[in-house]
């Protein structure tokens, strides 16, 4: 694909991005037109990572059965770790809409299980949370743990951002923990991050 079409469809994804945005602020009616819907399906095809990603991103906004399995299918076996990772917030957005939690957060628990990325579970964490019981949230702790100790900054970073999602999950780490993981991160943004989850810590507890 030349850079030419890359930048014209990056473009493409950001006006629908702008969009969209807007609809959500101005409280219209946020579901997907039909042409742009259809534009966002072919762009799945597309050899960029980058731009599956941002119409993984984007789909979100689809009322359509069709699109809620083509995205299950995506979560399951898209080669790249970074568009999987967009996979279970935008699943999430339209079980939500389509009042299907009942059966598309079993289908997204079953991929977790079986997803081997650490970077698409940290990103996952966030959303399927809500749904944990005790045993489940366990693992998350275990997963985001590994992720604190991740070389990698863009797993620590999801890393931290899972802990914010849920109280439980700020309880099941602890305020020591959280200090000497802030002591020792070396991202600035990521210590920002780790300062805020202290700060209210501070206040809860």
């Amino acid at each position: 694909m030349s850079s030419t079409v890359t930048q014209k469809q990056l473009d493409v994804l950001d006006s629908l991005d702008e969009k969209y945005q807007e609809r959500m602020e101005s409280n219209i009616d946020c579901i997907l037109d039909e042409q742009d819907e259809e534009l966002l399906l072919t762009y799945l095809r597309s050899s960029n990572s980058i731009i599956r990603a941002g119409a993984v991103d984007l789909l979100r906004y689809s009322n359509a059965a069709t699109t809620r399995d083509t995205l299950i299918d995506c979560a399951k076996k898209d080669p790249s770790h970074i568009v999987r990772s967009y996979c279970c917030s935008a699943l999430c957005d339209i079980a939500f809409e389509r009042k299907e939690n009942d059966e598309i957060i079993p289908l997204l628990l079953k991929a977790f299980q079986k997803e081997r990325s650490l970077h698409v579970k940290l990103a996952w964490i966030a959303d399927l949370v809500d749904f944990a019981n005790d045993e489940q949230l366990e693992t998350y702790k275990n997963i985001i743990l590994k992720g604190i100790r991740s070389w990698n900054r863009h797993n620590r970073y999801l890393a931290v951002k899972a802990i914010q999602s849920d109280p439980r999950l700020i309880h099941q780490f602890g305020e020591t923990f959280l200090k000497a993981a802030e002591q020792k991160e070396k991202c600035r943004y990521i210590r920002l991050e780790l300062q805020e989850i202290i700060r209210e810590c501070l206040v809860t507890w």
